[in-house]
């Protein structure tokens, strides 16, 4: 589900985050190697983010990660409830 260069109000937005919140865990991934922030490409006042390779590289853990907890969240969950529980929990989601 990579979406390529995100700003930070985009990052904050989709994690559900304060931007104040974002720019404090953007600025020590950027530290760290693993984003960088560069100038828009159609708007050089605003800046995005992006993943760098070392970032990338992270991507396959990330994946196994996702999947093994998955699998152990629905753990003795019938695969016709799964679809009913994803579907009431964004409606619980939609109206928060």
């Amino acid at each position: 589900m990579f979406r390529g260069p995100l700003s930070m109000t985009e990052i904050a937005r989709i994690i559900d985050k304060d931007k104040s919140t974002i720019t404090a865990l953007v600025n020590k991934l950027i530290r760290l190697g693993y984003v960088k922030k560069d100038k828009h490409d159609a708007d050089s006042r605003f800046n995005v983010i992006a993943v760098t390779p070392k970032g990338e590289a992270l991507k396959p853990a990330f994946i196994s990660i996702a999947r093994k907890l998955r699998a152990l969240s629905y753990k003795d969950v019938p695969d016709d409830d799964r679809g009913t529980l994803v579907r009431l929990l964004t409606k619980i989601n939609e109206n928060l």
